[in-house]
């Protein structure tokens, strides 16, 4: 499957996605709300017999997962099943299970335990063979939260911990389907992985690594937001700040191949994308050089002077009066409004 399949609704089809992506790592990014988690947890849940897990990055948001009143299981609970908490003996190790009620007797839908990267990575000798399944929620830090020392390689040891050998024992790897809203795409999973480059290079829905059974996913889920941005929070002034994706799907009409003449002022350049003053156009954005001035986001200094010299720069970008030489463009540029 080369493309990301939606249902009639707009939302993304994620049983279609799981059960067609052979890759064992498959990491997805999109704006707040096309079902990545509700669908993630319906596959798990109902597409299969066995105990899946959900992770979280800290142990207080997998306590949040794993407190019935606050965890994202609820939202896939038919009318007639209940949430019931398990003890498990085992501290920051939450088991929740899902209730069918029956008489005389109530039934087992399904189980899912809950842990944290932070705590999980440093766990040894802990076995969860019959698991085939990983959601790891939220995988991408907000810019408020903090980071995990060696990000990368915690997931890793964790992974290592939980899989153990059940491939040299003929078994499939486990599968990790992680989520995230937030779009840094120079996260430390993109990073370790050493596919940042090809993914601000993207210019489908789907990149995959065959060699590092790796798939990563960015569903644009145009007819889900189009609906999405007629509500009452997207009237807010401001709002195009909260996500890139959302950003970026709004400015569909502004790609448009550029010429950049001689009477085009150099700008500067952000992250590896340059910015021109065009007469008539407005500012112009392009993936070439243009001997301005660069700067690096992840540098304190460099925002800081970007937010000094490019005023105007940062209001059009934020405003939407940009015009992008192409699609992967205009990506990259809402990645760039959500940091500054």
């Amino acid at each position: 499957m080369n493309k990301v399949l939606y249902t009639p609704e707009g939302y993304i089809d994620m049983r279609a996605l799981i059960m067609n992506e052979r890759s064992p790592f498959i990491f997805i990014t999109s704006l707040r709300g096309p079902g990545k988690t509700w669908g993630a947890i319906d596959y798990a849940l109902r597409c299969q017999d066995k105990p899946f897990i959900l992770m979280r990055r800290t142990q207080v948001q997998a306590d949040f997962a794993a407190a019935p009143a606050t965890t994202p299981l609820a939202a896939n609970l038919r009318d007639d099943e209940y949430l019931e908490p398990v003890k498990t003996g085992v501290k920051n190790f939450a088991q929740l299970n899902v209730m069918q009620k029956a008489d005389p007797e109530d039934v087992l839908v399904g189980t899912c335990y809950i842990i944290a990267l932070s705590t999980v990575a440093t766990m040894r000798g802990i076995s969860l063979m019959g698991c085939d399944i990983l959601i790891f929620d939220e995988f991408i830090k907000e810019p408020h939260e903090r980071p995990i020392k060696e990000e990368y390689l915690a997931f890793t040891h964790a992974y290592e911990t939980i899989n153990r050998n059940r491939e040299s024992q003929g078994r499939p790897a486990l599968k990790v389907i992680a989520l995230s809203n937030a779009l840094d795409l120079a996260n430390p999973y993109y990073r370790g992985f050493d596919l940042v480059n090809r993914v601000y290079a993207m210019t489908s829905e789907i990149l995959r690594d065959p060699d590092q059974g790796v798939a990563i996913y960015r569903p644009r889920c145009q007819e889900f937001w189009r609906r999405k941005k007629t509500g009452v929070l997207y009237k807010l002034r401001g709002t195009q700040r909260t996500s890139a994706g959302d950003w970026a799907d709004m400015n569909l009409d502004k790609v448009k191949s550029l010429r950049l003449k001689s009477s085009a002022v150099p700008i500067c350049s952000i992250n590896g994308v340059g910015f021109w003053k065009v007469n008539g156009e407005g500012y112009a954005s392009a993936i070439r050089p243009n001997g301005a001035p660069a700067y690096d986001l992840d540098d304190r200094i460099d925002v800081a002077a970007v937010h000094m010299k490019n005023q105007g720069l940062i209001n059009a970008l934020f405003n939407r009066k940009v015009i992008f030489e192409s699609v992967d463009i205009m990506l990259r540029c809402g990645e760039l409004v959500q940091r500054l």
